[in-house]
This record gives C-alpha cells, structure tokens and sequence, in this order.
C-alpha cells in the first residue's frame, strides 16, 4: 500500500514491502518504508533525504551499491540486519538508529 497526507507533503510511505533480487543476496522485508523528499532537488539526483525501514529484515549483498538512488540519512526502526563477506557474518537484531553524515 501506498499512502502520502498533505499534512506531510515531502513523505511517501509504502506498506508491507518484499523486496529481494535473483540471488537472494539482497532481501528487504519491512512492515514500513517513509521516503522523506527534497522536493526543491527532486532534479538534481539529491532528492531523497530521509530513508526510514520499520519493523523487519534486511540482508544485504556484499556489493556496495544496491539501489539506483541514496539518501543522506539512513534510519532503523525495529529491524532485523545481517550482511556477509565471504566467512564474517554480521547479524544484528532489533537495531533502532540512524546514519547521517
């Protein structure tokens, strides 16, 4: 599902999401996913701000870059992580925080 308020202009929310690529080295399972936009930079390729993942699981490949877009802050809310490179593994649980430059 899909829902945007005019009370919150720049946010997008998309509900019970899965998301995961041929391989399955990428996976995205999340209850909510908010898209906090720039709109004043929606051409400039920097018009995404704010990425929040709530409530699920995310696996990550060894590769860098997943997605065609990146935002400049990365948020977790109740989210299960693991990512893997070659014999370390990383798992984490119920990891609430965010990344900002």
């Amino acid at each position: 599902m899909i829902s945007h308020h005019l009370t919150t202009p720049g946010e997008i929310v998309l509900q019970d999401i899965a998301i995961h690529n041929k391989q399955n080295s990428f996976k995205l399972n999340t209850k909510q996913i908010t898209f906090e936009l720039l709109w004043q930079k929606i051409f400039s390729g920097s018009w995404l701000h704010r990425l929040v993942l709530a409530e699920g699981e995310l696996t990550l490949p060894s590769s860098r870059q997943i997605f065609p877009f990146s935002s400049k802050i990365l948020q977790l809310e109740t989210m299960n992580v693991s990512y893997r490179i070659g014999n370390i593994a990383l798992l984490a649980s119920n990891i609430t925080g965010g990344i900002a430059p």
